[in-house]
């Protein structure tokens, strides 16, 4: 994580180096953080739909259901749209389970 933070540092702008710091917070259980860093790796790049997937599973760590039914939604969109339908299909199924 040092290493990409280093990157931001520089003064340039890296999409993946705030969407890798995201994941890491992420699979670190530091939800808030990962979610802060996914929206600013969103902000940057053309939308990538594992951020928005990632930050859906994030949202719902946090109990915060509707924003991760939002994230998981537009995950799916952009999978159909990259033609990824076995993916859509699997983050539609997530979405459903959601009470």
């Amino acid at each position: 994580m040092e290493l990409f933070k280093r990157t931001l540092g520089s003064g340039a702008e890296y999409p993946m180096a705030y969407n890798n710091i995201a994941y890491i917070h992420y699979l670190e259980g530091n939800d808030e953080e990962a979610i802060r860093y996914y929206r600013e790796s969103l902000a940057r790049q053309v939308p990538y739909p594992e951020a928005y997937l990632y930050m859906g599973h994030s949202y719902l760590a946090l109990g915060r259901k509707k924003e991760a039914k939002e994230s998981f939604t537009k995950a799916v969109q952009l999978y159909r749209k990259y033609d990824e339908p076995q993916k859509a299909r699997d983050t539609a199924l997530l979405i459903e389970r959601i009470q």
